[in-house]
């Protein structure tokens, strides 16, 4: 045999397509399948299904006893071998409080829902790879059962299915079976959907499969985050744009193998880019795709590109690579350049501060018209008075000056045309002797009004003229 041949085979051999576990199941025992959370406990009324009109699939394997059952008006209830319900009215667990617990699980879980797969591998980058390929591996658990949402044609490398190993025609056979219609759902295809087993025969790599209509199914179901860079990315098989870099290689088919490139890079690089997430495939355009993100402004994904490009570049023959071209992202941004939609809470939080704001300008706004809240030398003004005309002066300090002082309406002074034979007291407050001298009115001793102060300047006076004028009588008024 030639020994080149002989190396493909074993290396085909050694190729392990991605696993894919479907998480989703139907089963009593999973707190995720009840409205509490939590498993139903011996004081609960369990209620399988509400009064809608959505069809409850149940699936039962381990042994309960309950207040009360409530079956679903339609649905079905499987129920494992050797298991025993019992009903009982004592309280034999005094933990349990006792309420209505609901199964909720009703309604089938889309099979282009990335998160209804985990992958063994870890995080998968490409969004459209997160969803089986046509070479990966698909395993539905074997202690469970499902009810799934497959409304397209698919095509998987294998078929495992509750333990059960399964070829195209072996498949088409369940998925016809009673069994199968249970836990497969059709949507609106109007007929059973084919699963085609086939995997991946050629070690150069195989397309994933996941694009057009199914990349479009896929995407609509991803949300994404604002990349953090200029220019961000959108590989092939990707639903959003991101920071990082992209290596497109042309290969030699005689020489390129998938899995020996993945391995090269791992062991090269992976430990000096240990942040960096690269996923290396094949393109419907039949090219080796390489892309690398960081998961944050994509330089040091940009830098691990280059470093591979050059390492390429020296040991073409190493990697099976005739030609390949680098494009990288732009700078980054240091802040997010779009946003994310606001939760709930967030939204809540705006309209309760756009209201506190409102009520706070209504009280200021309030406050200002009833009363000013300017203020000279401590003493607050109304709002009423003609502050444009006023004059802030600071008192003297010079003894020589001569203080002049106007008639305060505000504080006892008639005012014109309304006060008439009006005998005014003077606020004691505001006196220099705090108290008006009522046998002797012809002068007061007051204080000269610091906003309306004139203040003049006297060389030949000696001293401080405190005499204020006094208010002209309500008749002169």
């Amino acid at each position: 045999m030639d020994s080149r041949w002989l190396l493909m085979t074993l290396v085909i051999g050694l190729c392990r397509a991605s696993r894919k576990d479907w998480i989703p199941n139907i089963d009593y025992d999973n707190p995720d399948n009840w409205n509490v959370k939590r498993l139903p406990c011996s004081n609960d009324r369990i209620v399988l299904g509400d009064s809608g009109d959505a069809t409850v699939s149940v699936f039962i394997q381990a042994n309960a006893t309950m207040k009360e059952l409530v079956l679903p008006s339609d649905g079905v209830v499987s129920m494992g071998s050797n298991m025993v319900w019992s009903f009982t009215d004592t309280n034999q667990d005094p933990s349990c409080q006792g309420e209505d617990v609901m199964f909720v699980r009703s309604d089938p879980k889309d099979w282009f829902d990335s998160v209804n797969w985990q992958d063994d591998q870890g995080e998968v980058l490409l969004e459209t790879e997160r969803i089986p390929c046509a070479y990966d591996d698909v395993v539905f658990p074997q202690d469970s059962r499902y009810y799934v949402l497959l409304d397209t044609d698919v095509t998987v490398g294998s078929m495992k299915f509750r333990g059960q190993g399964h070829t195209t025609s072996s498949f088409k056979t369940y998925l016809e079976s009673d069994d199968g219609k249970e836990q497969f759902n059709y949507g609106n295809l109007g007929r059973m959907p084919q699963v085609n087993v086939v995997g991946c025969q050629d070690s150069s790599g195989c397309p994933c499969g996941n694009d057009g209509q199914t990349k479009d199914k896929i995407c609509n179901k991803i949300q994404c985050l604002p990349p953090l860079c200029k220019s961000a990315l959108s590989p092939a098989g990707g639903c959003c744009s991101r920071c990082g870099c992209i290596l497109n290689m042309e290969y030699n088919k005689d020489k390129f193998i998938l899995e020996t490139f993945k391995n090269n890079v791992n062991n090269k690089f992976q430990n000096d880019y240990q942040t960096v997430i690269t996923s290396t495939s094949k393109t419907r355009s039949d090219n080796i795709q390489f892309f690398a993100s960081d998961n944050y402004d994509g330089k040091r994904a940009a830098d691990m590109c280059e470093a591979l490009r050059q390492d390429i570049i020296n040991n073409k023959d190493l990697y099976g690579i005739t030609n390949v071209t680098k494009v990288t992202s732009g700078e980054g941004t240091g802040k997010q350049t779009g946003s994310a939609p606001l939760s709930t809470g967030g939204i809540a939080g705006i309209v309760v501060a756009v209201l506190i704001i409102l009520a706070l300008v209504m009280v200021l706004g309030l406050v200002f018209r009833t009363r000013g809240v300017c203020c000279t030398n401590g003493r607050k003004l109304n709002i009423d008075m003609e502050l444009a005309r006023a004059e802030f002066v600071n008192h003297p300090t010079d003894e020589s000056a001569v203080l002049r002082g106007f008639d305060n309406p505000m504080y006892d002074t008639p005012a014109k045309g309304y006060i008439d034979d009006t005998i005014t007291k003077y606020n004691p407050v505001y006196s220099s002797t705090g108290i008006l001298d009522e046998d002797n009115d012809d002068t007061l001793r007051g204080f000269a009004n610091p906003v309306h102060v004139e203040t003049t300047f006297a060389d030949d006076t000696d001293d401080l003229n405190t005499d204020l004028k006094k208010p002209a009588d309500a008749s002169n008024a």
